[in-house]
């Protein structure tokens, strides 16, 4: 059975408040950095689900697939773009001083003491941004 694209635009949207939503009501309580497999298999598994469900109204596997990248990179784009806005913005720790990418993701610091130089970026940022620093998340 194909269905025309037209019955199908909403679904993107839906990805995009579904990445929202995901971030609003699971992510931002807990500590999630601590459970990333289950929260991969959890993905993968959504994932597959929802190919199935396109794969009843498309024969062809290729637009599944297309349809699929299109929703992954829609619900991706809304949880990490809400993450973002949230941790800037809205976040108890927002109004402290510090590095904006260090308020979006721990990546950051990751990144920037890959070469074992902590106490010197500590030291750097502190000069910068004053006593008290936002250093993460």
């Amino acid at each position: 059975m194909v269905v025309g694209q037209g019955q199908q635009q909403h679904l993107p949207i839906l990805a995009i408040a579904a990445g929202v939503a995901v971030h609003h009501g699971i992510f931002r309580h807990g500590e999630w950095h601590l459970h990333g497999p289950h929260i991969i298999a959890s993905h993968i598994l959504l994932g597959a689900a929802t190919a199935y469900y396109l794969s009843r109204f498309d024969d062809a596997l290729t637009n599944v697939f297309g349809q699929l990248a299109v929703l992954a990179l829609a619900y991706l784009g809304g949880l990490f773009s809400s993450m973002t806005i949230y941790r800037l913005y809205f976040h108890r720790l927002s109004s402290f001083r510090g590095p904006k990418l260090a308020a979006i993701t721990k990546l950051w610091h990751v990144w920037k003491v890959k070469d074992s130089t902590n106490y010197l970026l500590q030291q750097k940022i502190h000069e910068q941004y004053g006593t008290i620093v936002r250093t993460g998340v």
